[in-house]
């Protein structure tokens, strides 16, 4: 197995507008393509700010297939799929694992 670094976030937002805030940090970052892990229930509710990163010119790859404690393997293979699409940047949105 790769050796995996996981640096922490400068900023970490929590509360009401939270994601709004965070979409406003996403398009101030530079970055060009994101990748977004959550679940079908969570990406109604949020449809319309990932349209809005879209719409800015971002690429945005959606992940909808952990629906419960993730196993290992289930984060190699996303960690491998990351690596193969060149993401700049990997935003969990919802759930707490």
């Amino acid at each position: 197995m790769n050796t995996i670094t996981i640096s922490q976030p400068k900023k970490i937002i929590f509360g009401i507008d939270s994601l709004y805030q965070f979409k406003e940090d996403f398009l101030i970052s530079g970055f060009k393509k994101l990748f977004i892990l959550t679940i079908p229930e969570i990406l109604l509710q949020v449809k319309s700010v990932v349209e809005s990163i879209e719409s800015s010119g971002i690429k945005v790859i959606v992940d909808e297939s952990i629906t419960s404690e993730p196993t290992f393997s289930m984060v190699q293979r996303i960690c491998s799929s990351l690596e193969e699409m060149q993401i700049d940047a990997v935003a969990g949105i919802g759930g707490g694992s």
